[in-house]
């Protein structure tokens, strides 16, 4: 008697596989391309109060709105300045802060 050779054969695959270092690659790209999307969201505030804060009172209210000033106005900058006692303002939070800082030092070495 003769051994029959029954062998299964599978077909071949049309595309090959990736591999676990393209899979890898993939991964990573498809993270980093999300991560970057949301960094260019949370951008985008800044960029239009940083814009916003540059534009003439007028241009401020214009629609619709543009990114770029038409004319540059750093004097807007010293009016918010001065238009308060912002440094006595300033001088009142650094101090606040410090005071309470070195009071929670204080009592954490205390209860430590």
């Amino acid at each position: 008697m003769t051994a029959a050779n029954n062998t299964l054969r599978t077909p071949a695959r049309s595309e090959p596989r990736m591999t676990r270092r393209q899979r890898t690659l993939l991964q990573k790209t498809a993270i980093h391309l999300v991560l970057l999307a949301g960094v260019v969201l949370m951008f985008i505030p800044l960029v239009w109060t940083i814009s916003t804060s540059l534009k003439s009172p007028g241009e401020v209210y214009l629609f619709p709105p543009t990114w770029i000033p038409n004319e540059i106005m750093w004097s807007n900058y010293y009016r918010a300045v001065t238009a308060i006692p912002f440094f006595l303002y300033l001088w009142n939070t650094v101090l606040i802060t410090a005071i309470s800082i070195v009071g929670k030092v204080i009592s954490i070495t205390l209860v430590a």
